[in-house]
């Protein structure tokens, strides 16, 4: 914790005026510093609790399990502004029984589904779709269709579009730079 010198605040009994005016000032700059960053802590805390009761699901059941998160549903939870929240997350990380992560990672747009699965995050479907290129035949790699309608079938719906997007975000070549000739 941050505190101010029992010195400092003995030079405010001083009899000279000038030294007792000079402290109160910078005593004053102090306690508004230590407030300051008294309140971003509280913050972080409170922001980073409403990601974690919000994603629950992703502790005990990795990425796949993220749900979709903006900054805006954040921000109404905590009482803050949406930049507030995007400054409180920038640039921290938390340490996770699934590992070490940005927390902004936890922060993701959503994809519909069908039946009453309801929405799925962007983060969750790339990891099904790594998932799926990891899991194909090297001889006959799945394209960016096939991987479409697998995920189709899982009642997620996207576009082949977006497929080819998050395919390229995840450093994963086109079906035809992963086919092995054997």
């Amino acid at each position: 914790p941050l505190t101010i010198s029992s010195q400092y605040r003995q030079l405010l009994d001083s009899d000279d005026e000038e030294t007792r005016e000079y402290v109160e000032d910078k005593l004053k700059g102090a306690l508004w510093i230590i407030h300051c960053i008294h309140q971003r802590n509280e913050t972080l805390h409170k922001v980073t609790e409403t990601i974690a009761e919000f994603q629950s699901e992703f502790f005990e059941e990795g990425v796949q399990a993220l749900k979709p998160l903006v900054l805006e549903d954040v921000a109404e939870a905590v009482d803050v502004h949406e930049s507030t929240v995007s400054r409180a997350v920038k640039d921290k990380y938390v340490q996770t029984n699934q590992g070490l992560f940005p927390l902004d990672f936890f922060f993701s747009s959503k994809l519909e589904t069908e039946g009453d699965r309801g929405p799925v995050s962007s983060t969750a479907v790339k990891a099904k779709i790594k998932e799926l290129v990891d899991g194909e035949d090297p001889t006959d790699p799945l394209n960016d269709r096939e991987l479409k309608e697998q995920l189709n079938e899982q009642g997620i719906r996207i576009q082949r579009r977006t497929i080819s997007k998050y395919r390229k975000e995840l450093l994963i070549p086109p079906w035809k730079l992963r086919k092995r000739v054997e």
